[in-house]
């Protein structure tokens, strides 16, 4: 193989070279007589070249030599070609194969790589939804401790919007200033109203900062 591949370097060179580049059959009865051909064993005389050709297309080439001169007849010819193209034909499929095996091998990986992403923001969806979930049970836990020392404590809530002027209660806020949810306007000059005059001015400086 070494030898022959120090010989041969293009593989357009030679009888086999000429038969692809041509798509055409040559039988030679002498080699050496023949100026395209190139010597890669010793002794040989005479030889058959058939191009492989699938849809007029060449995908190889496929030579049989003899040590004796015009070895080949006419029938020799006719049945390499014949095996010449159902070789061809043979070949054709076995890349086509090949390549389908590969197309499947690679559509199995994205589609196992695909499932895999989708497990993995699945499993990240899961976490995210028990994490919410975990904080909205402590969230609601505060409000309850919340409202327990509130409560306890005779404290109410009252929250402020500055923007809507609106004025919102908790129901212990009513229960302190005995006003009902129906008659309160949610004001904050109805609260002002309510509260005694010597914790106005702390609440009105802290309204003002």
């Amino acid at each position: 193989i070494r030898t022959l591949g120090e010989i041969i370097s293009n593989p357009d060179q030679g009888l086999s070279g000429w038969v692809t580049r041509s798509k055409k059959t040559i039988r030679v009865p002498n080699v050496k007589a023949d100026p395209r051909y190139t010597e890669t064993f010793p002794g040989i005389q005479s030889g058959l070249y058939v191009p492989l050709l699938y849809d007029e297309n060449v995908i190889g080439s496929v030579a049989v030599e003899s040590e004796t001169e015009n070895a080949f007849t006419e029938q020799d010819e006719r049945l390499l070609i014949t095996l010449a193209g159902q070789a061809a034909v043979s070949i054709e499929n076995a890349t086509l194969y090949e390549m389908a095996q590969k197309e499947i091998i690679e559509r199995k990986q994205a589609e196992s790589a695909l499932q895999k992403q989708t497990q993995e923001l699945a499993q990240l969806n899961n976490q995210l939804e028990s994490r919410v979930s975990e904080r909205t049970a402590e969230i609601e836990i505060t409000r309850q401790r919340l409202e327990l020392a509130t409560k306890a404590a005779g404290l109410g809530i009252w929250e402020w919007n500055i923007n809507s002027g609106k004025l919102f209660w908790d129901a212990q806020m009513h229960k302190i200033y005995h006003v009902a949810p129906e008659t309160f306007h949610e004001t904050m000059t109805e609260f002002v109203n309510m509260v005694h005059p010597v914790d106005l001015t702390k609440l009105m400086t802290n309204i003002e900062k």
